[in-house]
């Protein structure tokens, strides 16, 4: 795997290879990390499809003004890749439509690369906190909305207590894991004392009894400085007997039991950004063979596993095995359904076998630099449409696959229509996507997270 996730709030974790996230799963103002934020592009790239026996060179580095085809406005998740070559953007008749269902319109489809263009600026602007005398109460307001939520609850105690700007509080993330608070700073005047105190003595009276600061990079430090600085607030934090533990601790998801390292800074283990798209499949997903591709830690693995047979691949043989310490605190099996390989090369030699899956879980991180020998370079933004259309060919009659992307610079819209041209193709509908959390208050049009299920062919297995 790799580090993921980078978008609004904050990202996955930097796992070797295929999911990488430096910069935490949000990739709003000031995110640091994978999330490919803040340049400027002057021209699209058209992303092919991956090589196969007997293709002719392909220029993969054309460019050319994207011809959209008519879709719905999407609101949900971000997500992170595109490719595949020219083709013929005719939608054949009877395709699928926006809406999931079949039409007769002969809408063209759009192009299988990210229209650079149509990034989400709102996640670059700039970030402005507000005054320090107003910050209790917006602190207090932005915990009795989740209070409203039931965050926490009995069977759940890891959630985002602060989303940023649409909390109110511009350049800061506040993430809960049981009784510790993980604060990202994404404003430095966040770190004034009056900014701190207010957020401390908030904190404390809520009752968290821990504090880890992360505090994202900027171009006034350089990164010794900036690690200084980081390391400087945690360790007063530890010797004022208020710092995050050191040792693992077993954060609880509608349920289930998962091992965070508190102190991983953006591989903590777990993206609560997933947490409502987990419950929901494993209520959805019954006697299936799932794909869990860019499996990370298993968080989807341990949701569907009890009444599913999974097969978690990552390219990370230890994330693998943080994956299995997850099924094993959940009482699970872990004689089968690991493989360590890389995505792409798994997704290949299933084609050839013929193998098929009943559902298949795609949720990759915006950028790994890849590992000799062991995984090829990966980027969302030019493998993210191939990545799409590998999935859907294991994908059974009938099947179904959660795609989903965090990337900064694909808008939900951009994103719908993106996945609308691969199932046209793919044979494929639309049959879901995910409102933002009441955890994370973001418009959909602004949200990270990017996120949609869909149905392979005219079956109908939906348990």
């Amino acid at each position: 795997m790799s580090t993921r996730r980078s978008s609004n709030s904050a990202a996955r974790p930097a796992s070797p290879p295929a999911k990488s996230r430096p910069a935490g799963r949000d990739a709003t103002p000031g995110r640091s990390g994978k999330a490919a934020g803040g340049r400027s592009v002057q021209r699209e790239t058209r992303v092919p499809r991956p090589p196969r026996e007997g293709d002719a060179p392909v220029d993969s580095d054309a460019s050319g003004t994207p011809r959209g085809a008519a879709a719905d406005r999407a609101a949900t998740r971000p997500s992170q890749k595109a490719g595949s070559g020219a083709r013929d953007r005719r939608a054949p008749k009877g395709a699928a439509a926006a809406g999931g269902k079949p039409t007769n319109d002969k809408a063209e489809l759009p192009p299988r690369r990210i229209d650079k263009s149509a990034r989400q600026r709102t996640l670059h602007a700039p970030v402005s906190a507000p005054p320090a005398e107003h910050v209790p109460r917006l602190l207090q307001a932005a915990f009795a909305e989740r209070k409203a939520a039931q965050l926490p609850s009995s069977d759940t105690n890891c959630f985002r207590l602060v989303h940023d700007r649409w909390d109110e509080l511009g350049g800061l993330v506040i993430e809960v894991w049981g009784p510790t608070a993980v604060i990202r700073i994404r404003n430095e005047i966040w770190l004034e004392s009056s900014y701190r105190l207010a957020v401390r003595d908030a904190l404390l009276n809520a009752g968290y009894e821990s504090f880890h600061y992360i505090i994202d990079e900027d171009a006034k430090h350089s990164e010794r400085q900036h690690a200084e600085r980081e390391e400087g607030i945690n360790r007063s934090l530890t010797e004022a007997d208020m710092g995050a533990p050191a040792e693992p601790y077993l954060a609880l998801e509608n349920g289930m039991r998962l091992e965070i390292n508190i102190r991983d800074g953006f591989s903590q283990g777990l993206y609560t950004d997933m947490r409502v798209v987990r419950a929901d499949l494993r209520k959805r997903w019954k006697g299936r063979r799932v794909l869990n591709l860019f499996a990370y830690t298993c968080g989807f693995g341990v949701a569907l596993a009890g009444e599913n047979e999974v097969t978690n691949v990552d390219v990370s043989a230890k994330y693998l095995e943080w994956g299995k310490r997850n099924y094993r605190h959940n009482g699970l099996s872990t004689d089968a359904g690991f493989i360590a390989r890389d995505a792409f090369e798994y997704l290949e030699k299933a084609v050839k076998k013929g193998e098929l899956f009943d559902a298949v879980i795609l949720d990759p991180p915006a950028y790994s630099r890849g590992k000799s020998g062991k995984s090829r370079e990966f980027s969302i933004r030019r493998d993210f449409g191939a990545l799409v259309e590998q999935a859907l060919d294991v994908l059974a009659p009938g099947g179904e696959a959660f795609v989903s992307t965090n990337l900064a610079d694909l808008t939900p819209d951009a994103f719908r229509k993106l996945i609308i041209g691969i199932a046209l193709d793919r044979d494929s509908l639309i049959v879901k996507q995910w409102q933002p959390q009441p955890d994370y208050p973001a418009p959909a049009a602004d949200y990270h997270l990017k996120t949609v299920l869909l149905r392979k062919g005219k079956g109908e297995k939906t348990a």
